[in-house]
């Protein structure tokens, strides 16, 4: 391959590691599932606390923790707690995870500094990702641009990129906007292409 065609070619981009951590089989596969479908993220997954806390201190350190609370051998707080006290986790942003929404549970995620006490019933699974993107992409040196479906090519550019034209949540055609986000510039100025139905959000 020449110079000047490995030039060319798309480079990567960045991705950031999310460690899912629930003991519910159900619960871990359904935001490993979306979250797969995000091109910024790769996902590991933990039965428990203590899995968790092995695989940081172990085996690869990830840049979000998305934790549910009641676990066996270690729960939620008690992970949160374990991670403080350790110089290379400490400051891992960390995301928590409440079927029940209880106010103790809220009151002692702000005791421990956390910001983002999640809901399930309240909050769905898009809504989830778009919270840890506002955490670890969309920060620093990014930007979102929206680009209005009724403007220009706009229609043309959905069914050339995105076939159906349509939400395969809510099948409203044509009211995608797109969001580019820059990922990266050195050497090259790139963008992560994503799409948000203004109906459902999908």
């Amino acid at each position: 391959m020449s110079e000047e065609q490995n030039q060319s070619q798309p480079q990567s981009t960045e991705q950031f590691l999310i460690l899912v951590v629930d003991d519910d089989e159900f619960i871990r596969n359904m935001y490993t599932e979306r979250l797969e479908q995000e091109p910024d993220f790769r996902v590991r997954t933990a039965d428990d606390g203590l899995e968790a806390l092995q695989i940081m201190t172990e085996k690869e350190q990830p840049d979000l923790v998305f934790t549910g609370i009641i676990m066996p051998r270690m729960n939620g707080f008690q992970l949160i707690e374990a991670m403080q006290e350790r110089v290379r986790l400490a400051n891992i942003p960390v995301m928590i995870s409440s079927h029940m929404g209880r106010q103790k549970d809220k009151e002692q995620a702000d005791a421990l500094g956390i910001k983002h006490f999640i809901v399930r019933e309240q909050t769905t699974p898009n809504q989830v990702v778009d919270i840890m993107h506002d955490e670890l992409v969309r920060r620093g040196d990014t930007y979102i641009l929206r680009i209005d479906p009724e403007f220009g090519d706009y229609k043309k550019f959905v069914n050339d990129q995105f076939p159906t034209g349509a939400c395969s949540e809510c099948e409203q055609k044509h009211k995608l906007p797109i969001e580019l986000r820059l990922v990266g510039k050195d050497p090259e100025y790139r963008y992560a292409v994503n799409v948000r139905c203004d109906k459902c959000r999908g």
